[in-house]
């Protein structure tokens, strides 16, 4: 993509005017998390490990996925201690349920708990967590006509979002740079945004760029995860919304008006907060 084209420039300031201008208008809100946050006796680690069931949960469920909380619950208990390369089966772990939505429950366990340990969250990492997510899954590899798309790889298609025909995504060949750039930003964002405005940002433009062939949402809810726990917020449950409104909330955003998805995570950290400290 030519860097003085419009569609390089859409990109470039998806989001960009947005991000300035609701720290700054929401101040406050800002302020009054941050108070919350301080207030809380619980350690950020004790936080991680009582909500991850949820957290896995609610991350594949805003991609269509039917299983609820106490299925997550039964699925971690039995993933405790097992080795990644030697996973139970989904028959193993939740016999009465459909085989690929378990599969995906138990990858999105296992990245959760695994983001909260790893020490870099790099590119690199980026792709070895991908293989992770759709390990033992319809969409591990495609083979297609001259292509063979293994996950942890960029994708090698172009793709369009299904019940949002206006979302132009980049094409591939554009991808290893967008992402670069993208990781640049995670690090040189760091003290000039708030963390929770910072966080939300890189979740758009991940989900913007759209990098790899399947899991996209998946994987930027644990770059946006990974940022907040890192600069010691909890993560933030989306358990309030469905797929369809969360959706249309990363839709406007993409088209450079965040602010309805950047109010509900502030709405939600702040919920989550308050029960903590209550």
């Amino acid at each position: 993509m030519d860097k003085n084209s419009p569609e390089y420039i859409k990109l470039s300031k998806s989001g960009r005017n947005s991000t300035k201008t609701f720290e700054k208008e929401y101040e406050y809100f800002l302020k009054e998390i941050d108070d919350y946050n301080k207030a809380r006796k619980m350690e950020l680690h004790e936080i991680n490990k009582i909500i991850t069931t949820g957290l896995a949960q609610q991350s594949v469920a805003l991609e269509g996925n039917s299983l609820k909380l106490g299925d997550s619950v039964i699925i971690w208990d039995a993933l405790n201690g097992k080795n990644i390369t030697n996973l139970p089966s989904a028959k193993e772990l939740l016999p009465y349920a459909p085989e690929q939505e378990v599969i995906e429950l138990r990858n999105q366990l296992i990245l959760t708990k695994m983001v909260q340990e790893t020490p870099i969250f790099d590119e690199e990492q980026l792709k070895k967590f991908h293989i992770i997510l759709l390990q033992d899954t319809p969409m591990e590899i495609i083979r297609g006509i001259g292509k063979v798309q293994r996950s942890g790889n960029y994708r090698l298609n172009p793709i369009l979002a299904k019940g949002y025909p206006l979302t132009i995504y980049p094409y591939p060949l554009e991808i290893q740079a967008l992402m670069a750039e993208l990781f640049k930003f995670k690090t040189d964002i760091k003290d000039k945004l708030h963390p929770i405005v910072a966080a939300s940002r890189l979740l758009v433009t991940f989900l913007h760029i759209h990098p790899f062939h399947d899991g996209n949402g998946r994987m930027g809810r644990l770059l946006f995860m990974d940022y907040l726990i890192r600069n010691n917020y909890p993560p933030v449950l989306f358990s309030s919304i469905n797929r369809t409104e969360y959706c249309d909330m990363v839709f406007e955003a993409q088209q450079g008006d965040a602010t309805q998805l950047y109010l509900c995570i502030l709405e939600t950290m702040k919920n989550f907060q308050i029960e903590l400290i209550s």
